[in-house]
């Protein structure tokens, strides 16, 4: 995959550009607005067929790449027209974080906490908490929860035990209900058995989100900190306790947060 194309920003140009549509300038391209959902990705797939393109779409990515084919566990037998219309159905059912270090992490570790210890060698976390830095040297957080893998690569594993640890991500094909594409994590290494309460909470989670939103989108001097926060303590601490409450009494989901924000 050599880059990424914003579809869903060339729609938005397009439909509220100034422009007439013969003009649109070829690195915007956009299927024409009002099309059916299986014209309009008709077109999408023709438009970008064998390219080593990751496509950002409203509901997820889809990877124009034919070599992303080989990579698939259990996927063996796809063709890249089968992988492309399942990768188009999958959108919105993957796992979101594994993508994001699937894709874009330089380095990820992992924390969860043991749900489930079967006798076949698999093991449920109960959720997994993903830490994570891009290449810009920018760091992210993020989660999963019900995260299966197999305990080879583990200690001997046992209900409520905390473990930290790095480890692949894959993308496999599911079958068990119907065909779609999804992200999941092999190969632990350097596992450490670590206390529960190094296992941050979704509250935390939120938390570290609703800094990241103040940083980036609200802070008067974000161009100017360097990394150093120079913004008054007061007004960051305010802004903190309204979103959280916000997100907490609105039921705000987190990705959801930063749209409320801008609208």
């Amino acid at each position: 995959m050599t880059h990424y194309y914003d579809l869903v920003m060339a729609k938005t140009i397009r439909k509220y550009g100034k422009f007439p549509n013969e003009q649109m300038p070829k690195e915007l391209w956009a299927p024409a607005p009002g099309l059916s959902k299986k014209k309009e990705w008709a077109d999408i797939k023709a438009h970008f067929y064998g390219t080593q393109t990751a496509v950002i779409t409203e509901n997820g990515l889809i990877d124009f790449d034919p070599q992303e084919v080989m990579k698939i566990a259990h996927g063996e037998s796809l063709t890249y027209d089968e992988y492309l219309d399942i990768a188009w159905k999958s959108r919105g059912e993957s796992r979101r974080g594994f993508e994001k270090v699937y894709y874009d992490a330089v380095w990820a570790g992992y924390k969860g906490r043991v749900e489930k210890v079967t006798p076949k060698g698999m093991v449920c976390f109960q959720k997994i908490f993903i830490s994570g830095d891009y290449g810009d040297g920018d760091g992210f957080f993020d989660k999963e929860n019900h995260v299966w893998m197999q305990t080879d690569g583990f200690p001997e594993l046992k209900h409520g035990m905390c473990v930290s640890f790095v480890a692949d991500v894959y993308r496999y094909l599911k079958t068990s209900n119907g065909k779609v594409l999804d992200f999941g994590l092999r190969n632990p290494e350097c596992v450490k058995v670590i206390d529960e309460y190094e296992l941050p909470t979704d509250d935390d989670l939120l938390k570290r989100e609703i800094d990241d939103i103040i940083c980036e989108n609200m802070c008067m001097f974000r161009e100017h900190c360097n990394g150093f926060c120079i913004a008054n303590d007061e007004w960051r601490n305010d802004m903190r306790m309204k979103l959280f409450t916000a997100a907490k009494l609105g039921k705000l989901p987190e990705e959801e947060l930063d749209k409320a924000l801008k609208s």
